[in-house]
């Protein structure tokens, strides 16, 4: 994924969507004909959180990797990179250009 595109996460759009117990959350996207309900982990909707639009790919990379204490570019980069893959294999992330 290209580092500076700018992904929105907004559950206002979505046909559904409700946080559940221990962080994880449940959402349908209103694009996903089949109407499927998607489980979403903790990880996943922390990385969600992030995605307002205004931050690119390497900005919420650094600020995952920050609320570890760990550098920007850390270990836990890869983390985000596979909760981007799933919100948008979902359909549930917008991107800014």
């Amino acid at each position: 994924m290209n580092d500076r595109v700018r992904p929105r996460f907004d559950e206002k759009r979505f046909a559904f969507f409700r946080e559940e117990n221990a962080g994880y959350a449940s959402a349908i996207s209103p694009e996903d004909p089949s109407k499927a309900l998607h489980v979403l982990n903790p990880t996943v909707v922390d990385v969600a959180r992030l995605c307002d639009g205004v931050r690119t790919v390497a900005d919420i990379r650094a600020a995952y990797n920050a609320r570890f204490q760990q550098a920007p570019d850390g270990p836990l980069g890869r983390y985000v990179d596979e909760a981007l893959f799933i919100l948008s294999l979902y359909n549930l992330l917008e991107y800014e250009a």
